[in-house]
């Protein structure tokens, strides 16, 4: 490209290709920022136009536009004068010649030129002359700045104009040259021919230069700038570059481009030559961003939403343009569509009878046909390109204005009110379920944008089959009728009668597909549990039993998916059957009834006819569906976008709404006003009865679940406070016991509570745009207005660790830097595998949730707030992790002069650093002490240190770290700068990861290998493909035999067979037909059945015995597509696809072949059209291939992103960030907008070629057709196969494609697979005794382990004995040998060499299942599923209720009432209680006690192997007294948490790097001066404690 004037005075030739951009120096930039007040026109005008085109090349085009319009005033003034002077001379000698006979009347006649013809010239000279004066005009600049160019403007004056001016000219050449044979020229026939082709010749060079101008880009593309990082380039060449993407060519598209989609070119042609990625898609035009939609949306929302039908008048209002576009060109559509068989009946009928007609008519008709197929190609593609701006602009708007409505609205009740902390007593949560209705809740509110702006947006697009259906079937009955009479009127009553059983088929086949959808959804939650589970699961050796639980209810999926192959097929069948009947009744009527000769022209025109009315016939039912279930979409997003109260200002607000008058107010308050945290006198707030669940519920379709919902939002929390003040740049402490109120105090700060009475003072209420970066007078490096939160459930959004903290801050390496070594993150991110870079979050890496709480804590600290809220977060870490955190962050120096607001129920020693203390007390303050007060406050109300859950904890300043990981840790955790380097925690790389093993991919070949040896094999295929060309072949024949009965060279077949038989063998033809298409159908559905049922037990048994470091490396999300996305396409979407490509590829060679029959000469064209079809084919492809990749990827983060906001409402609205989440979610639309939008137009770029191409191809037939006089009945068959070629090749290119993407789905399958399995479950001919362990002891010789492919040993040469009933603590590095000892007795990790024996049996001579199912671990943090006590303890129901109990009372939690017992800790009073996510809602001590149980009732405890938790001393006794109660007999291998407990255990086992350096009683190595286990304790401060 060129760039226009560099300032440097120089001109550089750069890099042509449009798509890759390497900008010189010499590059001028321009933006603009501040063009949307009124105030231009004090400027020059020149000086502000914008380089939206080059003016030169307007300018050159003006003056050729020019030059040739006055060659055409100068030609029509020539022919003008001639015809005048010719009048006048040929009057005048007529007047000389007949003077005396002038008073004859017969000599009127004689009087020379009619006058019409001698005026025609002059009338056409005006029209031209108003041309001549709008081009003169383009000339001119515009006075306004940001109109277009004048030639732009007057543009489509000249289009029009001369398109008719064209159709004129080539009207008169037709007629001069062709038609016109006598010689009764006005003037000289040479002078009128001349003209004819001179003119011709200027007026389509003038419109082809009008329809290749491009349009002018519109000036909003160069104005929209709102934020500083975005930018605007205009280059040279009249492309523009916003945000560092190419704006899309539409946007300055000629008119020529824009209907024949050819500003695609230079974007597909580099997707030939490489494939495309997300960097080259364009930037979307102006009126189809989302942000864009969004405000128009918001601007014509100003008025009130009143009901449903306001909510359809502002979609209507924002869209009017694109719906009236839709409406005309739809219209305009069908008229060209059925003049194509007018066209097609009066080709037929001259061919048929050439006498009657001129000579020329077969050609005209041609060209007709010709002419209409063009234009119906491009009127029907922009009926489709205005429905899909609808879609895109719908979808947008939309999906903002959920989303900006998402963040207005209530926080609902469970994420904040009391009742929410941890158990406590708080059994409410426990009996309402709040777990799964706060889930369910959150899919509902997603599936508004999931689904429901979906079905809009996509009926949208196809709207205008409402009005065009009912329009082509009156065309269509009004034709048949012209051409059958009264025997169109049987076929019609057949087809009536056939069309109440295929809208009742349809109804059945949505009621199947909702049953379909209910099977396929509990199939999904049981692989996501056993997923979620999969740990669990490997421990307990249940594999074989989730594997059973989900193949019956694949089962049960594969019956819903049988009934509905089976409603398809029937739909089918009359789909293939309708047609015949119709047709046969109808010629059966017009030749045995009526008498009639069906002719070629009227027998293969009705066949078109009534294809051509089959299709609407069959649409209208599947549109009124359509409709219905967008009116109930249409109903939810309503009942959403009016419920509840806005909790913020519009998120999104136009910047010169905002009232700058406040904001200066805000600047200049004195700054105890502006800093002030607080309440005043008796401020009164609540929680919402009726909040948690609005907006929803208003559609739930299920009442009971409204009532249930209701019911549970009726208690409130109330909060009463007094005048409370907190001191500005210090540090304040909310305490008092759970439930007391302190996260509600908090809340009420932030205003997500009710306000009832009084005010609530926080510096984020003159937050706005012009306020955010004012900064604190005392602390400059922080912005006085914002605040930062920290909830007590984090909340973690999917992306980076690295995006998590910074949350829209700017970077500041430094500060990084700080926040991370403070929030004690080095470590806990050097063990991640991208270290920060780490993709967390719902379809991210899992983290473990003190990890989650730091990063939470790390987006406070790292913000550049003046004040931190921190809710009661601490309670959740160890003591010695919150000592860090309170050293190290809360008094840090990145909190220093911040106003620090601490709820926390324990207090430790940093309590003297605070300047107020409250107490809370059940929505009160009880106690209120400054800072002179507090120290005096702590002695009295505690004189010692007490354990009771509901006093708060003081701790010592000092604490002794015994934990046994802490203490083997060679460098220290903190402060070391190597961290920072490219070792392991900031990352320069690796941001995102691949779906799938990428390295190791299946070939596409190795795909299609599966996927055709697993349908039936060789068998199979012969069998599709044989009765596909046996349907083909059949169809052949009908059209073949219609024609043999007009035939009249066969006299010996006419004379043998009556009418009563060519009808019947027709109908038999035609019945072999539908057979052959349904016995294909059948055929395909039984193999499609049969590889996705092969394929989903394949897969299912590859994850079933999957290694568990499988699991460790992929995530969730992507095992889970495997089993949702890609086994859902090989159930419904490859076995339709792979037969609808043989159909169309055995399609177009039948219609070659037959075409080539007829017309030999038709093969060499065929060469021709095969090599564009190639190119044309080869570009979209590769195209289009990568382009459904990008919209398929570009869709999941969208509901990914809408789903975290849900869960995260409190904290954006407290770092009042909707703005910049808005944002973030039009960037996200943007991007899925322009992925879809792209592959859209891309399908039209095929279109229109492909049909332009067989236009082109059926225009040499029909030429030829007529050229060699054929016969009626082959022209018939010729021309209406040449009609459906078309539609062959376009499906043909659009299903290669699609059929590719769709095997890669089984290219991922193929991936689990292929994968190296663990271990048989079960060795036949080696199997343990039944009642085996019996003893427990154990024999371990020369174990050496390797963990990892390419680690080190982690165990080396290790040997020891253990005794029966013989308790035993393992001390090591954590992830070390104890970890490696534990997989090696699960056999999760083979040792390189050695062996384990347990009571003599060697454990690698045995199965994994036999192995696990009879020892059991018990891991720190308890391993349960999520769901109820039933279905942790015996999740497969194979035991009652009593020896559930039973095995609870050992364990001691059972309680005999709801009221939890004070005395032993039970909790337990009904199995079916839930229990939350993965047992969340119980103490980590009562879910190693319910695991216990879980053991207990499975008898498998003869060797145990115990992990201790993290927990308080008095609860970890609780667990030693059941163990040592129920495991008196039972050998137990223990890895305790703390070194105090080691003393408990009969023995101790020392690992150091690998190797056993100590295997004695506790108190013999303690004794031991040089005992590793003393240094130790030593170490840690308790050597005198322990012994």
């Amino acid at each position: 490209m060129k760039f226009a004037s560099p300032f440097c005075g120089c001109s550089r030739d750069s890099d042509p290709d449009p798509h890759t951009l390497h900008l010189d120096p010499c590059t001028r930039e321009t933006r603009y920022r501040s063009w949307r007040s009124a105030r231009y026109h004090h400027y020059d005008p020149h000086s502000l136009r914008l380089p939206t085109s080059k003016d030169a090349h307007l300018l050159r085009r003006s003056l050729i536009l020019l030059v040739l319009i006055l060659l055409e005033i100068s030609c029509w003034a020539f022919l003008f004068a001639w015809r005048l002077e010719s009048a006048i001379l040929e009057r005048g000698k007529g007047s000389n010649d007949h003077n005396d006979n002038s008073h004859r009347p017969d000599d009127n006649n004689k009087c020379g030129t009619p006058l019409y013809q001698v005026v025609d010239p002059g009338l056409a000279l005006i029209p031209r002359l108003y041309m001549l004066i709008l081009v003169i005009k383009s000339f001119t600049t515009p006075a306004d700045p940001v109109s277009p160019a004048k030639f732009t403007l007057y543009n489509p004056h000249y289009l029009i104009f001369y398109t008719l001016a064209s159709l004129s000219a080539i009207v008169r050449t037709f007629s001069y040259f062709i038609t016109n044979l006598d010689d009764n020229w006005i003037i000289s026939s040479t002078t009128e021919k001349s003209f004819a082709i001179v003119d011709l010749v200027i007026c389509l060079a003038v419109w082809m230069l009008c329809a290749t101008t491009p349009g002018e880009l519109d000036q909003g593309e160069l104005l929209d700038i709102d934020d500083a990082d975005e930018g605007i380039l205009v280059l040279h060449d009249g492309r523009v570059v916003r945000s560092g993407r190419i704006l899309s060519l539409e946007a300055s598209a000629s008119p020529l481009a824009s209907v024949t989609f050819s500003w695609m070119n230079s974007l597909l042609y580099s997707g030939y030559k490489k494939a495309l990625d997300v960097d080259q898609l364009w930037a979307l035009p102006f009126r189809q961003r989302a942000k864009e939609n969004y405000r128009h949306f918001r601007n014509i929302a100003r008025s009130s939403w009143g009901s449903k039908k306001s909510l359809i008048m502002l979609i209507y209002r924002a869209n009017q343009k694109s719906i009236h576009f839709q409406f005309m060109t739809a219209i305009l559509a069908v008229g060209f569509h059925y003049a194509n068989p007018f066209f097609l009946y009066r080709l037929l009928t001259f061919i048929q009878t050439p006498e009657e007609f001129p000579p020329q008519s077969g050609y005209l008709y041609c060209v007709a046909i010709f002419v209409c197929n063009i234009i119906s190609t491009l009127i029907a593609s922009q009926t489709l390109l205005w429905g899909r701006r609808w879609h895109v602009t719908m979808n947008n708007m939309l999906n903002s204005e959920i989303y900006a409505r998402t963040l207005k609205l209530g926080r609902r009740m469970d994420e904040t009110s009391p009742s929410s902390s941890k158990m406590g007593g708080q059994q409410q949560e426990w009996s309402n379920g709040t777990g799964d209705m706060d889930e369910n809740m959150t899919s509902r509110r997603a599936s508004l944008m999931s689904e429901d702006t979906e079905r809009l947006a996509e009926l949208a697009s196809y709207l205008h089959i409402f009005y065009t259906c009912p329009l082509e079937i009156i065309a269509g009955v009004v034709f048949l009728y012209y051409l059958l009479g009264k025997a169109f009127l049987a076929g019609l009553i057949v087809m009536v009668f056939a069309l109440p059983s295929t809208h009742y088929i349809s109804r059945k086949l949505v009621h199947v597909q909702k049953q379909l959808a209910e099977a396929k959804s509990w199939r999904i939650r049981l692989i996501k549990e056993l997923v979620s589970n999969i740990r669990t699961t490997k421990f307990l050796a249940w594999e074989r039993k989730w594997e059973q639980v989900i193949t019956n209810a694949r089962d049960d999926e594969l019956v819903k998916l049988i009934k509905l192959y089976t409603q398809n097929t029937i739909l089918s069948l009359i789909w293939f059957a309708t047609p015949v009947f119709v047709t046969t009744i109808s010629f059966a009527w017009y030749t045995l009834v009526e008498q009639n000769r069906l002719d070629p022209s009227t027998a293969f025109v009705s066949i078109v006819l009534f294809g051509m009315l089959r299709d609407p016939l069959n649409v209208m039912p599947q549109a009124v569906m359509a409709y219905n279930d967008a009116r109930v979409s249409l109903g939810h997003i309503h009942a959403f976008l009016n419920s509840g109260e806005d909790k913020r200002s519009d998120p999104d607000t136009n910047s010169n709404n905002h009232e700058e008058e406040d904001d200066e107010d805000a600047i200049h308050r004195p700054y105890d006003e502006r800093v002030k945290v607080g309440f005043d006198e008796n401020s009164v707030f609540r929680w919402p009865t009726q909040d948690r669940h609005e907006g929803l519920d208003k559609y739930n379709d299920d009442p009971t679940q409204e009532t249930a919902d209701n019911v549970a939002g009726t208690t409130t929390f109330t909060l009463l406070l007094p005048k409370l003040i907190f001191p500005p740049g210090r540090l304040s402490v909310i305490t008092g016991h759970h439930g007391s109120g302190k996260s509600s105090l908090l809340s009420a700060l932030l205003g997500e509570m009710v306000h009832v009475s009084g005010k609530a003072y926080l510096p984020s209420q003159f937050l706005s745009p012009y306020t955010s970066l004012v900064k604190d007078d005392i602390h400059p490096s922080v912005y006085v207005f914002k605040v930062a939160y920290v909830p007590q459930t984090p909340w973690i959004q999917f992306g980076t660790v690295r995006d998590n903290i910074l949350f829209f801050e700017t970077w500041d390496d430094g500060r990084y830097r700080e926040t991370l070594h403070q929030c004690d993150l080095l470590r806990d991110l050097s063990l991640l595998e991208n270290g920060d870079l780490t993709l967390v979050g719902e379809r991210g890496t899992p983290i473990s949730e003190t990890l989650k709480l730091k990063i939470s804590l790390a987006r406070a600290i790292y913000s550049r707030s003046k004040t931190v809220l921190i809710d009661d977060i601490f309670t959740q870490f160890d003591k010695h992790t919150a000592a860090h955190l309170h050293e190290k962050c809360i008094s840090g120096n990145l909190l220093k002069a911040r106003t620090v607001i601490l709820a926390s129920t324990q207090l430790g020693a940093w309590i003297r650093d605070a300047r107020l203390l409250v107490r809370m007390d059940h929505g009160t303050v009880g106690a209120m002490e400054t800072e002179e007060g507090i120290i005096d406050w702590i002695e009295i109300n505690h004189p010692m240190r007490s354990s009771d859950d509901n006093t708060s904890v003081l701790l010592d300043d000092s604490v002794n770290d015994d934990r046994i990981d802490t203490l083997f840790e060679s460098d220290p955790i903190l402060g070391d700068d190597e961290l920072f380097d490219e070792g392991s925690v900031m990352r320069e790389s690796v941001r995102y990861t691949d779906d799938g093993m990428q390295d190791e991919r299946k070939s596409r070949e190795v795909a299609y290998a599966t996927y055709f040896s697993i349908c039936g094999g060789w068998q199979f295929w012969f069998a599709a493909a044989l009765f596909t060309i046996l349907a083909r072949i059949t169809s052949i024949l009908e059209s073949y035999w219609l024609k043999e009965e007009n035939d009249n060279t066969t006299p010996i077949l006419s004379n043998s067979l009556s009418t009563k038989h060519y009808v019947l063998i027709y109908l038999t033809i035609c019945l072999v037909t539908v057979a052959c298409n349904f016995i294909r159908t059948v055929i395909q559905y039984r193999g499609s059945l049969r590889a996705s049922n092969g394929l989903f037990h394949a897969l299912l048994r590859s994850i079933c015995r999957a290694p568990l470091q499988f699991f460790d490396t992929t995530t969730q999300g992507q095992i889970m597509s495997r089993f949702s996305k890609d086994i859902e396409t090989v159930d419904s979407s490859i076995g339709w696809h792979v037969n609808f490509l043989l159909q169309t590829t055995f399609g177009v060679l039948g219609v070659i072949i037959t075409i080539g029959i007829i017309l030999p000469e038709f093969y060499i064209a065929c060469i021709l059209a095969a090599i564009c079809y190639f190119y044309i084919g080869s570009v979209y492809i590769r195209a289009s291939r990568e382009l459904k990749k990008l919209n398929a990827a570009s869709r999941p983060p969208i509901y990914s992103f809408y789903t975290d906001t849900l869960a995260g409402l409190a904290t954006i609205r407290a770092y009042r960030e909707e703005r910049a989440m808005m944002k973030k979610m039009f960037q996200l639309l943007d991007d899925n907008m322009r992925a879809f939008y792209t592959l859209w137009t891309t399908n039209r770029w095929l279109f229109v070629r492909v049909e332009l191409v067989g236009t082109c191809l059926s225009f040499f037939i029909g030429i030829l057709l007529i050229y060699k006089s054929t016969n009626a009945g082959l022209a018939g068959i010729a021309l209406t196969f040449a009609t459906s070629l078309l539609e062959y090749i376009y499906w043909l290119m659009r299903q290669s494609t699609t059929v590719d993407m769709h095997f890669e789905a089984i290219e991922r399958i193929n991936e689990y697979m292929d994968m190296t399995p663990e271990p048989p479950g079960i060795v036949e001919g080696s199997r343990p005794p039944a009642a085996w362990p019996t003893t427990g002891g154990v024999q371990a010789r020369d174990l050496t382990v390797v963990l990892n492919p390419d680690g080190e040993q982690v165990l080396r040469h290790v040997s020891f004995n253990i005794q029966s009933c013989e308790k035993v603590a393992i001390v090591g590095r954590a992830g070390g040998e104890k970890s490696a000892l534990v997989a090696c007795f699960f056999r999760f990790v083979e040792p390189m060499c050695g062996s384990i024996k347990i009571d003599g049996v060697n454990i690698a001579w045995i199965g994994v299942e036999d192995l696990r199912s009879r020892i059991t671990y018990i891991s720190m943090e308890g391993m349960l599923l999520s769901g109820t006590v039933r279905s942790n303890l015996d999740p497969f129901g194979e035991y009652d209720d009593y020896e559930l109990w039973q095995a609870l009372q050992r364990v001691r939690l059972a309680s005999p009432s709801p009221i939890p017992s004070s005395k032993d800790g039970s909790i337990i009073y009904d199995l079916d209680l839930e229990m939350g996510k993965e047992g969340t809602q119980l103490s980590v001590t009562e879910r190693q006690l319910l695991c216990i149980a879980r053991a207990l009732l499975r008898d498998c405890t003869k060797f145990i192997i115990y992990e201790e938790a993290e927990s308080s001393p008095e609860e970890q006794d609780k667990v030693h007294a059941v163990m040592r109660d129920e495991f008196e007999e039972s050998t137990v291998l223990v890895i305790p948490h703390r070194l105090h407990t080691v003393t408990r255990y009969d023995r101790a086992m020392v690992f150091d790097q690998g190797v056993l350096v100590e295997f004695d009683t506790p108190m013999e190595l303690l004794n031991n001066t040089q005992s590793l286990l003393r240094s130790l304790t030593e170490k840690a401060g308790v050597l005198n404690s322990i012994t």
